[in-house]
């Protein structure tokens, strides 16, 4: 048994320079990768839609007892949601350079970017969506048939970008500067 072992493991311990073994070294890591990714995208896609519609009925009970009105619930979360985002993004140019808080905020905006992009989209304006029960409320988005910016999906994931990119460079600039 042991032999066996040290067989599978000896081309990662051995020191010859023999192209083989790197072959094999690069063909595990390769095998290894592919299994992590095929893996995430198995989670990611198989559970998402049951993960964000369990908190979801869980969220709409809650705002719903505490607010006793759908269409009430509904704002508040709105703008509990919309502000939240716009202090945190103001606190960015605030708060000092080293400080604790800082450090919060970054670690909020990592937390809300990898929330967005692993629910493909931004799961508090779906929850919106679901509290209000329509289909065509997007969120902040509302707002760009103002600026005159049809409110199509793919102007959405670009002014998403543009905000994002506005955040990130603003954290950076704040860090460095």
């Amino acid at each position: 048994m042991v032999t066996n072992s040290l067989f599978i493991f000896f081309p990662f311990f051995s020191t010859l320079n023999s192209p083989i073994y790197s072959y094999l070294i690069r063909v595990k890591i390769k095998n290894y990768l592919l299994v992590f990714y095929y893996m995430f995208e198995i989670i990611k896609n198989s559970y998402k839609k049951e993960i964000q519609d369990n908190i979801f009925i869980k969220l709409e009970n809650l705002f719903n007892f505490i607010f006793r009105d759908k269409d009430l619930s509904f704002w508040i979360f709105s703008l509990l949601h919309y502000n939240s985002l716009l202090l945190f993004f103001l606190f960015i140019f605030v708060v000092p350079k080293n400080s604790l808080y800082l450090k919060f905020i970054i670690f909020f905006w990592l937390i809300y970017f990898w929330i967005h992009f692993y629910f493909s989209g931004s799961f508090f304006t779906r929850f919106e969506k679901y509290i209000s029960k329509n289909k065509n409320w997007s969120g902040i988005y509302e707002i760009l048939p103002l600026l005159n910016i049809p409110k199509t999906k793919e102007n959405i994931k670009k002014t998403f970008f543009i905000v994002s990119a506005m955040i990130y460079y603003s954290i950076i600039l704040k860090i460095y500067f």
